[in-house]
């Protein structure tokens, strides 16, 4: 799985490792105004199937096809459940 990783994100194995959640999951990062620029740093929101043990998320855990929807002026993030 590493070496999937590693052509994926072009890190190497010791950049992957060295995230303590791994690097697969779901991510977000809050925009500027222009909706271009991030100011902030990736948040983990949910984990990925590898890393969701004991997490509250077994079984549920982020893995692909997820969206994003604004409904009124509200943002949902929709993911498909496993």
């Amino acid at each position: 799985m590493t070496r999937i990783m590693q052509k994926m994100f072009s890190k190497t194995r010791k950049e992957i490792e060295s995230e303590p959640e791994g690097i697969m999951g779901a991510n977000t990062v809050v925009l500027a105004d222009d909706m271009l620029t991030v100011i902030s740093e990736p948040k983990r929101i949910i984990p990925c199937r590898i890393a969701d043990d004991g997490t509250g998320f077994e079984g549920h855990a982020f893995f692909e096809a997820s969206s994003i929807r604004k409904i009124n002026n509200t943002y949902y993030f929709i993911i498909p459940l496993n």
